[in-house]
């Protein structure tokens, strides 16, 4: 019988790269899409309406690679970034993506 390796410890993960955002179906509603990444645990959505001011607030977090925001204000434009959580940490932010939700 095999010995398995001891299991290592994962790191800090990149950046989410692949991030769109998109209107859906309903109003004042988007989605949020990205790229997934392998041993990614959990991901942390920030969203803006101003992301120079670096106003940003928690928009949820998700096992995912996918995330949907509704109840938002038609015609404004909202900000949406991404990181990785894992035992070691929260990655790097990705870079922010905007829609303007109807």
């Amino acid at each position: 019988m095999g010995v398995r390796n001891a299991p290592t410890p994962v790191g800090v993960l990149g950046p989410v790269t692949g991030l769109t955002a998109k209107i859906a179906a309903n109003p004042g509603t988007i989605d949020v899409s990205w790229k997934s990444i392998s041993k990614s645990k959990i991901n942390v959505v920030q969203m803006s309406t101003d992301p120079v001011a670096a106003n940003w607030d928690l928009g949820g977090e998700t096992s995912k690679s996918k995330i949907t925001f509704k109840d938002l204000t038609s015609g404004k434009t909202y900000y949406f970034r991404v990181a990785c959580i894992t035992s070691a940490g929260v990655g790097p932010w990705s870079e922010a993506i905007s829609c303007k939700a109807y």
